[in-house]
């Protein structure tokens, strides 16, 4: 078992790396006490061999860094998200071109989130051993146990690979996850997103005042978890943020009131950002039953379409639609989703808009004994 921790290892093996097809990885890290995850371990596999790479040895990963750049290698991970947020953070890119396992299981019917010793069990015939799991990777020296169960995250991830990337060809849906892949790895998927979180967290029918202020609230609380490197809830959480909005202290004494834990070295700022806060250019109506109550019965049709489709097509629900997607086509024909545009709109997306227009039905098939879509005959 290898353990790269000097230079000259570091860059050889890139320099093999470079040569390759491609190149698995996965990363070992700790997030309990800060905003930014904490690199411990990178591990590497290759058609003939692994490596895990010691990112605390004070090495110069700028020959790494070119190879997750380097358009001539896939790099393989499974689920991907926070190793590529990891090495977003630290190196400023996005690995590409990326080729991640989840994804491909979610195309050729694996489920919405295949975990990787999942797939490996139905794949590889093999169950891993996930006894370091719990493992604290910033301690050195690592023991044998860790470095071996580290590099099964790699090792496997060859096979996997190549098992889904043949499925993908013999399906024709390789472009299917090629396109979901492109979509998942963006820098604007990284970025926070502030109107999500507010809405999340508003009150029913706040006030101006309350959604200003709950809306700078949410930036100021990022903001400084980013520059203290703390994790959010240690500045405020989303509860205190919502009872300072909606009580909207002027003062210290008023703050103490309201019951919440900001840290005592924050407290005037947190009036400030409260007091400088504009409102909001109209009340937030989170409240939307009315027009949710409409269109419920056309929601539900087209869930329980989007479930059919899904099965017969062997891929993942969330993949074709998500729930904010049902509740926009419910309410738009030509809503700006992913349902209705590429392979979507084939495997869901067209069948959706004709239930909308009562063309398609649902009948129960005794046989299957399972629910099934049948199209409406024309009315005389």
């Amino acid at each position: 078992m290898t353990i790269i921790n000097e230079q000259k290892e570091l860059e050889n093996l890139c320099i093999k790396l470079a040569r390759c097809d491609f190149m698995t990885i996965d990363t070992e890290f700790i997030r309990e006490k800060t905003y930014w995850p904490v690199l411990c371990l990178i591990q590497i596999g290759w058609p003939d061999g692994q490596a895990c790479i010691d990112p605390k040895a004070g090495l110069d990963m700028a020959p790494f860094v070119k190879l997750l750049e380097n358009p001539a290698v896939t790099k393989v991970l499974h689920s991907g998200g926070q190793d590529v947020e990891i090495f977003l953070h630290l190196y400023d890119i996005i690995p590409s071109p990326i080729f991640d396992t989840q994804i491909a299981a979610q195309m050729l019917g694996f489920g919405e989130a295949a975990s990787y010793q999942s797939l490996v069990s139905s794949l590889c015939k093999v169950t891993l051993d996930k006894g370091q799991r719990f493992t604290d990777w910033s301690k050195r020296p690592l023991t044998d146990e860790q470095v071996q169960y580290a590099l099964s995250d790699v090792t496997y991830l060859r096979d996997v690979y190549a098992k889904l990337k043949q499925r993908l060809e013999d399906a024709g849906r390789t472009d299917w996850a090629q396109e979901e892949t492109r979509h998942a790895f963006t820098r604007q998927h990284y970025a926070v997103d502030y109107q999500r979180i507010c809405h999340k967290m508003m009150p029913t029918r706040a006030s101006a005042r309350t959604a200003g202020a709950l809306d700078a609230l949410v930036k100021w609380r990022e903001s400084k978890a980013m520059q203290l490197d703390r994790p959010r809830r240690h500045i405020l959480t989303d509860e205190h943020i919502v009872a300072l909005a909606s009580v909207l202290p002027g003062d210290i004494q008023a703050l103490e009131g309201v019951r919440v834990g900001v840290p005592s070295k924050m407290r005037q700022e947190v009036l400030d950002v409260i007091a400088a806060a504009p409102p909001a250019a109209k009340p937030a109506v989170r409240d939307d039953s009315a027009q949710s109550g409409r269109l419920r019965p056309i929601i539900q049709l087209l869930t329980v379409l989007l479930h059919i489709k899904a099965h017969d097509g062997k891929v993942a629900a969330k993949v074709i639609a998500s729930s904010d997607d049902l509740h926009a086509l419910a309410a738009d024909d030509n809503a700006d989703i992913p349902a209705l545009g590429g392979w979507r709109r084939q495997i869901f997306g067209d069948d959706a808009l004709a239930l909308k227009r009562g063309e398609l039905a649902f009948a129960y098939d005794p046989d299957g004994r399972r629910i099934v879509v049948r199209k409406e005959q024309a009315k005389e």
